[in-house]
């Protein structure tokens, strides 16, 4: 891609093509456009040697990194380099054998792949030191190192939450923070390049035509620039550059021969679709905190827990998962009226279908292992993270998870009185209203009743039947 670095150089040249800094060709034969340590260096591949050298622009000094050796590919910021040999990585921090470079932060955060072969796992290093090795994550497509113990890919991240594009397939997605506000760049197939506050409905189209090759966002003096090239081989005069605002663009560059398309501050999410419900046996819609709702609050049901019981309480247990991780009910210590409960509930390290894919394989665990009434947590509320789109998009597969047994009888919002939860959102309140309904159309669930009695006592232990007389007969010698 066509680098643009924190100063707002550029460097451009594709694949094996002649770099070149700020539209001027490099003065000495190179492979690529390299990267930028930092920002009186350039680091890339000369030729005909074929080896990483460092030319500092000030002075002109062409130096070759000892020892000698080439790079595919290789990354820079905040002082720090790395560079992908095929097989190993090496740079600034040191030789890495078996991995595959991820990329270079402006603040000098690193990430690499641990196993280049097999592509899992991530590790990153950040600008103190601190490693963070993440061994099961997939970091693809298209990861984007936003800065320390931070990576972004699309439909994941790590370190922080997953990126909210307005629009669907945001493919390359890339993250920097300007005046406190989190912006996201991408493209979208049949759209162009895009330009948003992440999470936010509306964002510029900046492009609709399919010539923006390899897209590059950086903070330049306290605003977000972004960089593309006009052609595949980023010719030194094939890149144009802009500055984004939430008021405007500026074109800061041109490429030759290019002509400006008027950028559109657009509404790009379709309107918000509230779903519907078919659930296929009774259910009871019981919130948290369902004061001033109109319907049974879940706690008038049982007495609520969550964690580890000793003793079972008088009446109907209402025994709760709170958390993502799979949950071992303890069977032996509820009896036949109590009740198993779970959460549907997103987590920032996932997408909403690897989500949905969680709840379902949950929910049939806890079908095998507890025979009894069960019920489930939707999650109705924000979390300070999740958009009111998501949190719908999500609500949307509750049907699918609720049939998949008449034992689950009872659908626990959470929650209605809350700050951040139904009360707050029309939205959420239009979607409570749809579980109502539908709940009215199935019938109420009749929940196990509970023993108002207690058990009968063991019957006692039979009597031993009385021993048979025993007789010794004594001899007598006469």
């Amino acid at each position: 891609m066509p680098l643009l670095t924190p100063r707002g150089d550029v460097l451009a040249g594709g694949g094996g093509a002649q770099g070149s800094f700020n539209g001027v060709p490099y003065p000495f034969a190179s492979s690529g456009r390299g990267c930028a340590p930092d920002a009186d260096t350039i680091l890339v591949q000369i030729r005909p040697q074929n080896v990483l050298a460092t030319w500092r622009q000030a002075t002109g000094d062409l130096e070759i990194v000892q020892p000698q050796r080439g790079a595919n590919a290789m990354a820079g910021g905040g002082g720090r380099w790395l560079a992908d040999g095929a097989g190993f990585v090496y740079g600034s921090l040191g030789d890495i054998p078996g991995a595959a470079l991820i990329g270079v932060a402006p603040d000098g955060t690193c990430a690499y792949y641990p196993n280049a072969a097999s592509g899992i796992g991530l590790v990153i290093v950040d600008p103190d030191g601190t490693r963070h090795d993440y061994p099961n994550v997939i970091a693809k497509p298209a990861p984007h190192v936003v800065k320390a113990g931070q990576v972004i890919w699309q439909g994941g991240a790590v370190g922080r939450a997953p990126v909210r594009p307005a629009l669907p397939n945001a493919a390359g997605p890339q993250l920097v923070t300007v005046d406190g506000e989190d912006w996201i760049v991408y493209w979208s197939q049949g759209v162009g390049v895009v330009a948003q506050v992440d999470g936010e409905a509306s964002g510029w189209i900046l492009d609709t035509r399919e010539r923006e090759y390899n897209v590059s966002i950086a903070e330049v003096d306290g605003q977000l620039q972004i960089a593309w090239s006009v052609t595949d081989g980023e010719g030194p005069r094939d890149v144009v550059v802009c500055a984004v605002s939430r008021s405007d663009v500026v074109y800061v560059r041109r490429a030759d021969g290019w002509t400006e398309q008027t950028p559109q501050l657009t509404v790009l999410k379709p309107p918000v679709v509230v779903p519907r419900f078919t659930f296929n046996h009774p259910v009871i819609i019981a919130p948290f905190r369902a004061e001033g709702s109109g319907l049974t609050d879940l706690f008038e049901l049982g007495t609520y827990a969550e964690g580890d019981i000793v003793t079972a309480p008088k009446g109907r247990l209402l025994l709760a998962h709170d958390g993502e991780s799979n949950w071992t009910i303890p069977v032996a210590l509820l009896r036949r009226y109590d009740m198993a409960l779970w959460e549907l509930y997103l987590i920032p390290s996932e997408t909403i279908t690897a989500s949905v894919q969680r709840w379902i394989l949950q929910s049939r665990l806890y079908l095998a292992q507890w025979q009894g009434d069960c019920g489930v947590i939707p999650m109705f509320y924000d979390q300070q993270r999740w958009s009111v789109g998501q949190m719908l998009e999500a609500l949307s597969y509750l049907s699918e998870i609720v049939n998949l047994s008449p034992r689950i009888k009872v659908i626990a919002p959470f929650a209605y009185g809350r700050a951040n939860g139904i009360v707050k959102y029309p939205e959420l309140q239009a979607a409570l209203g749809n579980l109502v309904t539908e709940s009215v159309r199935v019938g109420r669930a009749t929940l196990t009743p509970v023993d108002t009695q207690p058990p009968p006592p063991p019957p006692p232990p039979p009597k031993k039947p009385a021993a048979e007389p025993y007789y010794r007969v004594k001899e007598y010698n006469v």
